[in-house]
This record gives structure tokens, C-alpha cells and sequence, in this order.
């Protein structure tokens, strides 16, 4: 039995997925307790709502203009997916090295998950943010007719 997905849900599943492991909310944690340890909880929540408001707006604008922005410098897509990729892929080896220690300083998620879900949280996202930064590579490659596409299973 085969189930049909409109192609515009999965990319955008694909995108949002993409997303989340990317900000990777759970890294940011400490850094964002860290930044309001003076803040009581309304103006915390605010700050958060701020902070994600502010990155849906600049994801949003540059969906929307990306294109035009990429014409006017001359960028590819094999190219950015290749620069992308590249950052991706730092990104992810810089997780996989500190994650844990981050992590590790806030309360509340070492509360919530303790020791074991922290470590088992952050090499999951390390290991999609590595296989999204692959995926990059592989895209760009098939973009550029070095390789051939391979199907989704």
C-alpha cells in the first residue's frame, strides 16, 4: 500500500525539520538562560517570543527574495548548497564536540532529561545536522550533473 503525499507538504516537512535541527533549540538552551538569568518568567517568555518572531521574519523575507538576492550576486544553487553544506557540516562536528558540555549547564533541560537523554538528545542532532550537511553536498553534486540522483527510499 503506497500513501501519496503532495510534494509541497514534504518539502515543507523537510524544510521545517531542517529548521529545527539547524537552531537546534535544545544547544541554545544555556545560552538563552544564560542571557536572561535576570529575567522572571513573563519577560523571559517574551524574549523567547521576540527571538522567534524575529528568525521566522528573516526566514520568511529571505524565502521570499532569496531568488532575486541570488541573481543580483551571481550564486548558484549548486553553490550554495555546496557553502551551505560546508558551514553545515562544521556546525555539526563543533556539536557533536561541545554539545554535551553546553547542555550540561542548564537545570532545567539536565533536569527534564538528565544526563543520559542530554547525551543521547545531542548526538541525534548531531547526527541530522551531519546527514543534512551531507545531503547538501550530494544535492549540489546532482545539481552539476557530477553524480546521478539517487531516489528517496
Amino acid at each position: 500500500m503506497s500513501i501519496s503525499v503532495h510534494p509541497l507538504l514534504v518539502q515543507w516537512l523537510t524544510s521545517l525539520a531542517a529548521v529545527f535541527v539547524i537552531v537546534d533549540p535544545f544547544a541554545a538552551t544555556p545560552t538563552f538562560l544564560a542571557i536572561t538569568a535576570d529575567c522572571d518568567r513573563l519577560r523571559r517568555e517574551r524574549t523567547a517570543r521576540r527571538a522567534a518572531l524575529t528568525c521566522f521574519a528573516l526566514l520568511t523575507i529571505f524565502g521570499i527574495t532569496g531568488k532575486y538576492i541570488f541573481r543580483i550576486f551571481g550564486i548558484t544553487m549548486p553553490a550554495f548548497k555546496c557553502a551551505g553544506g560546508l558551514l553545515l557540516l562544521l556546525v555539526a562536528l563543533d556539536t557533536a564536540v561541545i554539545a554535551y558540555l553546553v547542555l550540561a549547564s542548564a537545570d532545567r533541560v539536565e533536569a527534564v532529561l538528565g544526563d543520559t537523554g542530554i547525551r543521547v538528545l545531542t548526538r541525534l542532532m548531531g547526527l541530522m545536522l551531519t546527514a543534512i550537511a551531507f545531503q547538501f553536498f550530494v544535492s549540489a553534486l546532482v545539481d552539476m550533473h557530477l553524480i546521478a540522483p539517487v531516489p528517496l527510499p
